[in-house]
């Protein structure tokens, strides 16, 4: 329980932002992600939209430090993101968060789900520290949007009969509903309204 005074978080905020060197991505990435953490959102939308034109879309949405590629085709770890490339990707994806900038972020989240190791971790004890932080912070904003939806199910082959209707709410999310069909195989339209 460390109680730092606002004025001391407003120098070093300052300080922060005056050294800042925006040639280094990992730099820019961590002092955008501590001003967005601040609440300084509005002070750093020049630096997220530079942050943002530097993303590697090869195979998702990544940030990784350029280095000079050695080709090596029987070597395990070419095929492995680097530790800074995990641990850049996860403080973007905060910092979206924290800007409430949610569909910014699925790709960067989808990117960094893929590069789990078989146990769960990354690459380093830091990057998987950040990461799962940020997969967690992800989390929690995804799933408090409100769930109001609802599900149609037509069989086609039986002159567009209405098998089902379905409405999801947050009270029902988690039931499992089922209908049965009156011959196999079927074709059936399944048309859905609401988030």
């Amino acid at each position: 329980q460390l109680e730092v005074s606002q004025k001391s978080l407003n120098s070093a905020y300052k300080c922060m932002m005056k050294n800042l060197n925006t040639s280094d991505i990992y730099s820019s990435i961590v002092v955008a992600h501590a001003a967005n953490f601040m609440g300084k959102k509005s002070d750093v939308d020049k630096l997220m939209a530079s942050i943002e034109t530097q993303a590697n879309t090869t195979t998702g949405k990544f940030w990784d430090i350029k280095k000079e590629v050695v080709k090596c085709e029987y070597c395990w770890w070419s095929f492995r993101p680097s530790s800074e490339a995990v641990e850049m990707t996860a403080y973007n994806i905060m910092s979206y968060v924290l800007r409430g900038q949610l569909p910014l972020a699925l790709d960067s989240v989808k990117w960094l789900a893929k590069q789990r190791n078989s146990q769960g971790g990354f690459v380093s004890t830091q990057d998987t520290v950040v990461a799962l932080q940020a997969l967690s912070m992800y989390s929690q904003k995804v799933t408090k949007i409100p769930l109001a939806m609802s599900i149609d199910i037509t069989d086609m082959e039986s002159g567009n009969n209405k098998l089902d209707s379905v409405k999801l709410s947050e009270d029902n999310a988690l039931l499992l509903r089922s209908q049965k069909l009156s011959k196999l195989p079927a074709t059936l339209d399944i048309s859905s309204n609401g988030g």
